[in-house]
């Protein structure tokens, strides 16, 4: 069941959009125990951007991240 589904509509190369913010600062919060994405670039365009994001996704040990 999925209780929260984050949509933007802002470019993946801004770090600092409202809705990416939120839920890196969700994930560590421990509130996510998984997500899901159709595409990997949805979440961010630049490398460093999205390996930063991936590092915040391992700190939390109970989240599962998969790109379909």
């Amino acid at each position: 069941m999925v209780k929260v589904l984050f949509f933007e509509v802002e470019s993946g190369t801004n770090p600092n959009r409202k809705k990416f913010l939120q839920l890196k600062s969700e994930i560590r919060a421990g509130k996510w125990n998984a997500m899901v994405t159709m595409k990997v670039d949805t979440i961010a365009s630049d490398w460093k951007q999205y390996m930063d994001f991936m590092e915040v996704c391992e700190e939390e040990a109970s989240l599962k991240f998969s790109g379909i």
